[in-house]
This record gives C-alpha cells, structure tokens and sequence, in this order.
C-alpha cells in the first residue's frame, strides 16, 4: 500500500532465511512498513510457533497508521473518510499532462498534515487526529516524490510532489487499505506491545532485524524526523547494540566504511544483494547491499 523508500519486499527471500525462529519474538527498531516482521510472523504461525512482533519508528506517518490499525473501527472509518475526498478531488480536479491542479492540492495537503502534525500529543501513537494524520499521509506518500518521507529542521514534512505518468497519482483502492490494516490489526490484537518497544530489545530472546538509514557510499548523512543519520549515527548504534545479548540481523549499505564497522564489532557479513539507487538523489544505479549476523551473546 505504500511507497516506500528502501522497502524489503523485493529482497524478503534473502532476509527472511537469516531470521530464526524465537520464543522472545521479533523487534524491528527501524520499523517502515514493518513488512519482514509481519513476513516473519506469518512464516512462525504457519509452522505452529510462537510468533510475537515488535515495531518502533520514528515517522509520524507511519507511527500514525499503525495507530489507526491498532485501534477500534471508527478510527478506520474517519481514515477511510478523509481519504476518499483526497482522492475524489484528485481524480475530479486532474487533467491529463497538466499537474497544475495537484500540485495545489499536494501543497494543501501536506500544509494541512503539518498542522495537524503540530497539534499533536508527544507520543503520536496515541496522536488525538491520528486518523486524519494516517490518510492525508497516505495520500502525500501516493502522490509525492517516490516514496521519500523527509522532514526539515521545524519538524514540517518537506516532500516535493512526485512526477508521474499522465493518468496522475496511483492510489490504493479500499481492498487493498482494508488488506493492510487487518494483516496489522491481527498482528497488533495478539501483540500489546508491538508499537511501544522504543527503548530496547523487550527481552534477550528476542531476534532484532535493522535496517538502518543509509549514509550512501561517500558516507553522508541523511536527514530523517527530528534526526540527522549519518555515519558517526551508525557507529553510535553498532557501539550500543555490541552490549545486547540478542541475535541481530542488519541490512546495510556494502560500503568499505560499513564492512569494516560490523566486521569491528562481532558481525559477519553472510549474504550481499544489488538494490536500486537511492531514489532521492536521482540517481537508479543499483548499489550493493549486505547482511550481516551477530549470534547471541552469553
């Protein structure tokens, strides 16, 4: 359902094979679309196991719509509501190969979730317009620059408008949204705790998947909500995970900087794949991706 940047569909049949089986069940610290978790998950029920799962992000979009799939219909029903007038007004509005019509509505759009976004509670899992926030998100993530979710320095999200083909902006029909939501719905029902595991591993059994932002092979940054991820970032994390006793898997850029850092810190390098270019920048050339383990410790 969504555009994600860095999304590991594409990539789950190399990932998921390096993720065991757990009673402590599964953290992912930088959550996304939470699919190899909830990929996981399904794989442990079908096999009669027990298969808890647990999700933390920092985007307020994505913490927002997990927030609505966690919650009682009526949440669902207003996302559903303010949705489906984006959309219908896009569609109503739109002229094939003049975009003038959505970038006025983009720059509405996205002025109205920044509103909301600062009206908003500390924690926006429990954000009182969390479903308003989640559809006009929705809608900024269908209709923005490839799937990029950026913020600037005064916490507003600052993503251009996308280009795409003359038939406009492709948007998720209400099947596919009601798929998403039930798929996370029952994996937040059994799972009390699948969005609040913020601080840490919320136990030592349990299996942690990474996928830390990417510096880029020049090593820069990369700007996120409220934080600013680059290399000295990445060392901070690898430094503070060295002290977990869990069963890590991390997907990473295959940098030189980034080998040596994991290798420096009791992680094997036991799979590389090639993944598009990053979006952002423009630029499609593949890059090189690897997976690295660190075993339980202790």
């Amino acid at each position: 359902m969504l555009r994600w940047a860095g999304a590991k569909s594409r990539f789950m049949d190399r990932i998921l094979p390096r993720l065991p089986s757990s009673d402590g069940g599964l953290w992912e610290p930088f959550g996304g679309t939470g699919e190899v978790g909830l990929t996981w998950r399904a794989r442990e029920l079908e096999a009669g196991r027990r298969a808890h799962i647990y999700y933390t992000d920092i985007d307020p979009m994505l913490r927002a719509l997990f927030a609505v799939a966690a919650s009682p219909r009526y949440l669902r029903d207003i996302f559903d509501m303010t949705f489906e007038r984006q959309v219908e007004r896009t569609k109503s509005e739109h002229v094939a190969g003049d975009w003038s019509a959505l970038r006025i509505q983009y720059q509405e759009v996205r002025d109205e979730f920044n509103r909301l976004l600062w009206d908003r509670a500390e924690n926006t899992y429990t954000h009182p317009h969390a479903a308003q926030l989640a559809a006009l998100g929705l809608w900024l993530n269908r209709a923005g620059f490839n799937g990029i979710s950026r913020y600037n320095k005064q916490q507003l999200f600052n993503t251009p408008v996308g280009r795409h083909n003359v038939q406009g902006p492709i948007f998720p029909s209400a099947e596919e949204r009601e798929h998403w939501f039930s798929v996370r719905y029952n994996a937040l029902r059994d799972n009390p705790r699948y969005i609040y595991a913020a601080d840490g591993p919320p136990s030592s059994s349990c299996i942690v998947y990474a996928d830390p932002p990417y510096t880029g092979f020049d090593d820069k940054p990369c700007e996120f909500y409220l934080q600013r991820y680059g290399l000295p970032e990445t060392e901070q994390w690898v430094k503070t995970v060295q002290n977990w006793p869990n069963y890590i898997v991390v997907t990473n850029n295959l940098t030189p900087t980034l080998r040596q850092l994991y290798g420096d810190h009791g992680f094997t390098l036991i799979d590389k794949y090639m993944r598009p270019g990053t979006v952002s920048a423009g630029d499609r050339t593949p890059i090189q991706e690897g997976i690295w383990v660190r075993p339980f410790k202790g």
